[in-house]
């Protein structure tokens, strides 16, 4: 967990906690009390998989990024058109960061979250395949942000 700052020019500063999925899953599956009296209505920072794209655009929901399997995690609700438009440049199964306040906990829906900032994409590191990688000397690549410019063949 980590603290992090942000400011717009005329709204006050909001300080947002880091957490990932995982955490967030872990403590709701532990105990859903403790979880909501914990969460809700903290301004958080997440990290996890983008799990689901609503057509309307409406939400996203970003799961658990260590479980592939995972149905529940936390349901992000779009809040304006720059948030959208950056949404419809992701991918389902990308990694990404979004900030916002945890307006509800539940052990059947499990999370929701206001964004009051432009979800991000991050880099994720990823084992090549290369004949010199082995298990003393990991060989890594990274998996560039999926942007216009990637689709169209450019190189990093």
């Amino acid at each position: 967990m980590s603290k992090t700052t942000s400011t717009a020019s005329s709204v006050p500063e909001i300080e947002y906690t880091a957490y990932t999925v995982t955490e967030l899953s872990k403590d709701l599956d532990d105990n859903a009390l403790k979880a909501a009296d914990k969460y809700k209505g903290q301004y958080v920072e997440l990290t996890g998989r983008l799990s689901v794209i609503d057509s309307d655009g409406k939400y996203i929901s970003i799961a658990d990024s260590e479980d592939e399997w995972a149905l529940l995690g936390v349901q992000c609700y779009i809040k304006n058109d720059e948030q959208k438009q950056a949404v419809m440049d992701m991918s389902i199964g990308d990694e990404i960061v979004v900030k916002g306040k945890i307006t509800n906990v539940g052990e059947v829906m499990s999370y929701t979250l206001d964004m009051t900032e432009v979800p991000i994409k991050k880099l994720i590191m990823q084992k090549s395949k290369f004949p010199s990688c082995n298990s003393q000397n990991p060989c890594y690549n990274i998996k560039a942000i999926v942007s216009k410019a990637a689709r169209r063949g450019s190189r990093y």
